[in-house]
């Protein structure tokens, strides 16, 4: 059946979901140019197989749309196209229980990581799947569709009403599930929407990851599947394709010289560090000659601290970063507050030190180089084309993934000696330039992997930057990977990974815990609760407006929710007025007056060891549950509890500024005339 909510010419793009339940299956499509809704069902009541197959095999969608379509949906769809010839003699329900119970097969397969019954490349439906594309299939970023539907500030984050198991179901409670099904082909459209830049308020409006990957499968003769290929799927396949046309090697033959490599392990840190690397001071030489003999143990986290002049690092086998909390750095008139970045930093450390997994020889290398080259080709065009600036970006994932895949056991670049000397070997080159500009005279406050902040008088910013040159010129990075710098007017740092740094062109530069907006559609998987906090606390610190009035002023209620998930273990209830009222393992709420109080409840079969009830917001804060919400609806009607939400935003600003204090430089004892 097919309801026609805006007559137009059917074209060629539909997001599509489907149920299956043991006496239910329902497919709905959505064509995102005509705005056609397709409904087909089979249940007691109706048997729309025949339309459904009629539907699509006609050639008239040229991509089904879907999140987990390949890993399910299209599973399910490609076994209804291939058998639905043997049930013309089988009744609705028996039709319905075949679809279940292949479904259910897919599902259990799963569990064991067992691969799908049907490959890409045998579905009759073309599938761009965004869950792959977001790479939301990775163990650490899975994530459920109903969790996007809160961070991307859905109206209905309603689950499923009704258990796959139910064995009858009414014609209200078939419909009652279309509507759930309709709200995840709008959530799963909305999702399209952030892949193609067609959101507002992102940094990314306007770059399309769905058009990215067409222009790669025209540049490189990729498969159609590559359209669904995450972005570090993209950069492996890249290294690979190029590495096999320089070498005449197949896949088979990769896979053996992975799995013929032997074994990596027993090297030490002075291994991993360039020869070029030297210290002037005597702290950090002492530092230097103890890490030198320590070995890199792969499976195990190692944490080496180094204090020098008050900034404390921590050096470890994946990089270098600083400790400071919670501080607030003012650039007083006269001072500079300056931050230095390395420019593609591992990618240039394996190009400029020749660095290449042994097992595969130095015409990975000469490929590695090869991508470097075009990537800069294509960005130099940038400018003049949306094709060459993503295949500029297409090519950048190339030489990340080199570097990354390196350090993945499973891979066929695996080389830890590789992923070691560019982590290790990079940030002791950032020991250097720390050391030369405490040398100078001029203060390290802050270092992460690939850069420094530096506060200091203005005077010393020629020797700044003289520094900056030697150092790039002693490392090898005069030509590429040089420094990239931005000066700040003021620092809030909750950590080296937590602030928010103000230009001195009033741009603001985020990150972590100061985040108000997705940095691109990749964080949607992120919990993005309490928005309106960081978005407070950027007012305070940018504009000088009290907590209170951007809290009480603001609009939108969706940067009020949180959003909490429970394990299989557990689910949620309010009490209010002594009525219990129970949710399922996904609930949106906000802290409001006249509210009651929201729990989470381990579940009476749960074997889980942690505790048996405990409440979301503890204390006199009372919650309403907003799974659904009417965006129509008056800021004022949903009686915020605005004090909750000052009191967290200024507790935070309390915790940053009782520590700040205005920096001064503790000029090195050791401070020598070299610049």
């Amino acid at each position: 059946m097919k309801e026609n909510l805006e007559k137009g010419p059917l074209q060629s793009l539909e997001v599509y979901d489907i149920e299956t339940l043991r006496c239910l299956f329902l497919y709905m499509g959505y064509n995102i140019q005509t705005k056609e809704w397709y409904i087909y069902e089979v249940s007691k009541y109706k048997n729309d197989i025949d339309a459904l197959v009629k539907h699509l095999k006609d050639g008239k969608i040229e991509y089904a749309i879907s999140f987990n379509g390949v890993g399910f949906d299209a599973q399910v769809l490609q076994y209804i196209l291939n058998n639905y010839t043997r049930w013309w003699n089988l009744g609705n329900l028996e039709i319905v229980g075949l679809i279940y119970k292949f479904a259910q097969k897919i599902i259990d397969d799963q569990k064991y990581d067992l691969f799908p019954p049907y490959r890409e490349e045998e579905f009759q439906l073309k599938q761009i799947d965004l869950f792959k594309i977001h790479h939301f299939d990775n163990e650490n970023r899975r994530t459920s569709l109903k969790w996007l539907e809160f961070t991307m500030n859905m109206e209905n984050v309603e689950e499923m009403p009704i258990h796959h198991t139910v064995e009858k179901l009414t014609e209200e409670e078939i419909q009652m599930i279309k509507n759930y099904c309709k709200n995840d082909i709008v959530a799963t459209h909305q999702l399209y929407l952030h892949t193609i830049g067609e959101v507002d308020n992102v940094p990314y409006k306007g770059s399309s990851m769905i058009q990215d990957r067409v222009d790669l499968i025209k540049e490189l003769n990729f498969p159609a599947k590559a359209i669904s290929w995450c972005d570090v799927k993209i950069g492996d396949e890249i290294n690979k394709k190029v590495y096999k046309e320089l070498t005449g090697k197949t896949d088979k033959d990769l896979y053996d010289m992975k799995m013929n490599r032997g074994s990596t392990s027993g090297f030490t840190y002075s291994q991993c560090i360039p020869d070029h690397v030297e210290f002037m001071t005597p702290e950090f030489k002492a530092f230097f000659e103890r890490m030198k003999g320590v070995r890199v143990n792969l499976n195990d986290k190692e944490e080496y601290p180094f204090c020098y002049n008050k900034t404390t690092y921590t050096i470890a086998k994946g990089g270098i970063h600083s400790t400071e909390k919670n501080r607030i750095i003012e650039c007083l008139p006269g001072w500079k507050l300056k931050d230095a970045d390395v420019s593609s930093q591992y990618p240039h450390a394996i190009i400029k030190r020749q660095l290449f997994p042994a097992h595969l020889g130095k015409l990975w290398l000469v490929g590695y180089t090869g991508n470097r080259d075009k990537r800069l080709i294509f960005k130099n065009k940038s400018s003049s084309s949306k094709v060459f600036k993503g295949l500029a970006d297409m090519y950048k994932l190339s030489l990340n993934g080199g570097f990354g895949k390196t350090n993945e056991r499973t891979n066929w670049q695996y080389d830890p000696f590789v992923h070691f000397r560019c982590t290790i070997g990079n940030q002791f080159e950032i020991l250097m330039l720390i050391e030369a500009m405490e040398i100078g005279g001029i203060h390290v406050i802050s270092a992460n992997t690939d850069g420094i902040v530096s506060y200091y008088p203005e005077e010393l910013d020629k020797k700044y930057h003289q520094i900056c040159n030697w150092w790039e010129m002693k490392v090898g990075n005069d030509v590429q990977g040089k420094l990239e710098f931005a000066e700040y007017h003021k620092l809030v740092q909750g950590s080296v990974n937590d602030y928010l740094a103000i230009k001195d062109d009033g741009k603001v530069k985020k990150k972590g815990d100061f985040l108000t907006e997705v940095d691109r559609a990749f964080d949607l998987n992120k919990n993005l609760s309490r928005r309106i906090i960081p978005i407070a606390l950027e007012a305070y610190f940018t504009k000088g407006t009290p907590v209170a009035e951007t809290i009480k002023n603001h609009k939108n209620i969706f940067d009020f929710c949180i959003g909490v998930k429970a394990s299989k273990d557990y689910h949620y209830e309010t009490i209010q007025d002594g009525e219990k009222r129970v949710y399922h393992r996904l609930v949106r709420y906000y802290v409001a007056k006249g509210g009651g109080k929201l729990l989470k409840i381990k579940n009476d079969d749960s074997e889980a060891d942690g505790s048996a009830i405990s409440q979301c917001e503890a204390g006199i804060w009372k919650c309403i549950v907003a799974n659904q919400i009417d965006k129509s609806k008056a800021i004022e009607e949903y009686n915020i509890d605005y004090n909750y939400y000052i009191q967290k935003a200024e507790e935070r600003i309390l915790s940053l500024e009782s520590g700040s204090k205005k920096k001064k430089i503790n000029n090195n004892p050791n401070q020598q005339k070299l610049f």
